[in-house]
């Protein structure tokens, strides 16, 4: 069975297991290593906070709420009813930087290669990597993703039909508050307008 076959499959059987099922392979995963565990942990985070941030519609006539996805690109949990243009994310790979501060005193025989999944994720050795896209560096707190769109689900999914790549858009190195805000403002009148056609 090839690559393609057996992703399809998988998603089909993901797609229609039921709760319990789903409960019962997110722990066994769970119980398999710390990197395994930490991204489960992530992301049903990640769900958990979008979910006590979205603000309530009790009483306002709208239609049913969508699901809950995560975006395959950056990791936030988004709805097609939140999706708008939020998604910070870089188009290439983290690579090492060697000419980070972070590796001066690194030895290849003490300490072994400088590219493994474990120093990816140490927040101590995180500023030693960059993204080859854009040279920004690859810790959360000193840089941010290079490109902008919107959210888009591991399923292919995506909150708003007929969206394509080409519409992301570069970002700059320290974001805009202010034209973030007034991007989502013209998305909630798409949404307010698309709401009132549905209704007619």
């Amino acid at each position: 069975m090839d690559r393609k076959s057996k992703d399809e499959r998988l998603l089909k059987a993901i797609t229609s297991a039921d709760e319990a099922s789903l409960r019962a392979v997110l722990l066994a995963l769970s119980a398999e290593s710390d990197d395994t565990r930490d991204k489960i942990s992530d992301r049903l985070l990640s769900i958990e906070y979008f979910n006590s941030s979205t603000p309530s519609t009790a009483g306002v006539k709208r239609k049913a709420p969508s699901p809950v996805y995560i975006c395959r690109r950056c990791g936030d949990a988004f709805d097609e009813d939140n999706n708008r243009k939020s998604c910070l994310f870089h188009s290439e790979h983290m690579v090492v930087n060697p000419s980070s501060s972070v590796w001066d005193h690194w030895s290849y025989n003490l300490q072994g290669p400088k590219d493994t999944p474990k120093n990816r994720k140490n927040y101590r050795l995180i500023g030693g990597f960059k993204y080859s896209c854009c040279d920004r560096s690859a810790d959360p707190v000193e840089g941010i993703g290079c490109r902008r769109g919107y959210h888009q689900a591991a399923d292919g999914k995506r909150g708003r039909s007929g969206i394509e790549d080409s519409e992301d858009e570069p970002c700059p190195s320290e974001w805009d508050e202010d034209e973030l805000d007034e991007d989502d403002d013209e998305d909630d009148d798409e949404d307010d307008d698309e709401d009132e056609e549905e209704e007619d």
